[in-house]
């Protein structure tokens, strides 16, 4: 299957996150979304040991400030140790997949939208299906085709915003940008194409008006 350096330094994330309880990651090349969603496979771990760690709140004396902490490390121990063993990774890299597959639709379905032909819509589709970027990173807990899914949704936001002068698609071209920019710290340059169209739409009002 081989390796990938991003899917390693995610899962020491996820496993640094289960360990203090915090949502946060460890560090920001990969922001916020994609920590999460590496993240999210170890909720149902987490939950199905909830109720031994209740059990094991029971047991303390509540007064103590620091009595709910091996209950706490317990809970979690049990959720890293999936992690090391690789149950979660596997599930992290079925969900990166799930995620990463909306690119390749998205595309296809944009390409139709824009075009109004399914024959060059399948085309859109195949080519960026069978590209070597998708098939490379979309095995893996990567955020690389989460990005890319991100890119071509503030595009076809964008692309209604200039047809349709609506200010509702360019908050909405906003947010997607964002969650592109909460995938991958190279993200960022999806707040470019936004801030062209704004600019452009704004000086043509400017125009009318005149």
């Amino acid at each position: 299957f081989g390796e990938h350096w991003d899917e390693d330094r995610l899962m020491l994330s996820t496993w640094r996150a289960i360990g203090t309880g915090s949502f946060r990651p460890s560090f920001y090349v990969y922001p916020t979304v994609t920590h999460w969603l590496a993240w999210l496979p170890a909720l149902p771990t987490l939950l199905a040991g909830f109720p031994a760690a209740k059990q094991c709140l029971a047991t303390v004396d509540p007064s103590l400030p620091t009595a709910w902490t091996p209950c706490l490390s317990q809970w979690t121990n049990h959720a890293m140790e999936a992690l090391v063993v690789k149950t979660i990774l596997l599930r992290a890299r079925f969900l990166f997949l799930l995620f990463s597959s909306t690119a390749v639709a998205l595309t296809g379905l944009f390409v139709w939208r824009r075009r109004r032909r399914a024959g060059e819509a399948a085309i859109a589709t195949a080519v960026l299906a069978l590209s070597w970027e998708v098939q490379y990173h979309a095995r893996w807990t990567a955020p690389d085709t989460l990005l890319m899914a991100a890119a071509v949704l503030v595009l076809w936001l964008l692309d209604e915003a200039e047809r349709r002068a609506s200010d509702r698609w360019f908050t909405a071209a906003a947010a997607a940008a964002a969650l592109g920019a909460s995938t991958k710290l190279t993200g960022g340059i999806l707040l470019l194409p936004g801030l062209l169209v704004g600019a452009r739409a704004h000086t043509r009002t400017r125009v009318d008006l005149r």
